[in-house]
């Protein structure tokens, strides 16, 4: 007997276009090279993601490599992941119609820290019964 159902996030329940609503528009605001930026993004973005470093040391990271000010790349980073994720709605109501039928529901990321932390203040988790990391 199935009694508890586990959802992906991203691309799923928070529908992102990280390319063109996030990655794009940070590095044209900031004035960044997009091959620079991607190539930094590959260095350290598996590390996060696995939980061996924090979101904040990513961008860290990354304002060294790409010589910018840490507070203004957080900042923006910030800015354009909340712009970026959008809630499924339609998911949202299988969702809540799966709880009322008895269903325990959770979801299953593997965000780094900060993107979860925009999830939840986006509203993205506030569905779920429980999360996977």
């Amino acid at each position: 007997m199935i009694k508890a159902l586990v959802f992906d996030i991203g691309g799923v329940m928070a529908s992102e276009n990280n390319m063109k609503d996030h990655y794009l528009p940070l590095c044209k605001a900031l004035g960044i090279d997009e091959k620079q930026f991607f190539k930094a993004r590959e260095k350290y973005i598996s590390k996060a993601a696995s939980g061996k470093i924090t979101g904040k040391k990513m961008i860290s990271l990354f304002a060294k490599d790409l010589k910018i000010d840490y507070n203004v790349l957080l900042k923006n980073w910030i800015k354009y992941k909340k712009k970026s994720q959008k809630k499924n709605f339609g998911l949202e109501r299988i969702i809540k119609k799966l709880k009322k039928q008895g269903y325990k529901v959770g979801s299953l990321s593997g965000v780094i820290d900060l993107h979860y932390k925009i999830g939840m203040k986006n509203k993205i988790y506030n569905v779920f019964d429980f999360d996977f990391d």
